[in-house]
């Protein structure tokens, strides 16, 4: 399962955090995976994933379309948004904190005077860090929250980029756009993600997703989100 977990890590968000869960799986292994992990197959396939990787600060977009595809739907929309002269804001879902993280750094460094994201994670007060195995790091407190959801309400950021702590209960304004950058194989989360758009006005909710695995687990949400539908 572990190496399944890793597959799915390297599809869905790309080479670093692939490297990272392998990184803190090494440190877990026992057994059988311990085993593998010191193979020299094993050493031999991750030495290529690290030369794929290059430098973390840039291999985001360069090994996993997804990050490549999303700057282009957040420049269309805002750029579009701007032509009109209306104001809007946009959630980006993940599931995976230092992904949150990942794609924040990506989209600051991109067009600052349209985008301007923040990351919004959970209260957990300790999280094993997967980029440092064995490192604890912090979350945010509800203080750092609250003024996060408040400067994003007020238009010191348009984008938040969250983990599942966005999908329910908290006081979000109007939100124009969703985008799930990953799959969630709950009906019902994903349904919870939808509705923090369109609201008062119209809103729009994409999905990115690999083909493959993510691809079947997409099809299988919707054909889930439409028998909770029909039964409500």
């Amino acid at each position: 399962r572990s190496l399944v977990d890793v597959r799915i890590n390297l599809k869905n968000h790309g080479v670093q955090y692939a490297l990272q869960n392998i990184a803190r799986k090494e440190i877990e292994a026992r057994g059988p995976l311990r085993v593998i992990f010191h193979s020299d197959e094993f050493k031999a396939l991750k030495a290529e994933m690290q030369t794929a990787a290059g430098d973390p600060t840039e291999c985001l977009s360069k090994n996993n379309p997804k990050y490549e595809k999303l700057t282009d739907v957040l420049l269309e929309h805002f750029e579009r948004k701007q032509a009109i002269g209306e104001s809007t804001r946009v959630i980006v879902f993940s599931q995976l904190r230092e992904s949150v993280m990942g794609i924040v750094s990506m989209l600051s460094s991109k067009n600052a005077a349209l985008l301007k994201p923040t990351p919004f994670v959970g209260q957990s007060k300790k999280k094993e860090s997967e980029s440092n195995p064995g490192q604890e790091v912090a979350g945010m407190n509800q203080a750092e929250q609250q003024r996060i959801l408040r400067q994003f309400n007020e238009g010191v950021y348009n984008i938040l980029v969250c983990t599942c702590v966005g999908e329910e209960g908290l006081d979000i304004g109007d939100v124009d756009l969703i985008v799930n950058f990953d799959i969630l194989k709950s009906a019902i989360r994903s349904i919870q993600r939808t509705g923090r758009t369109g609201r008062k006005r119209n809103g729009r909710v994409i999905f990115l997703v690999s083909e493959g695995q993510e691809e079947r687990s997409y099809r299988d949400s919707v054909t889930n989100s439409k028998k909770i539908a029909r039964a409500l």
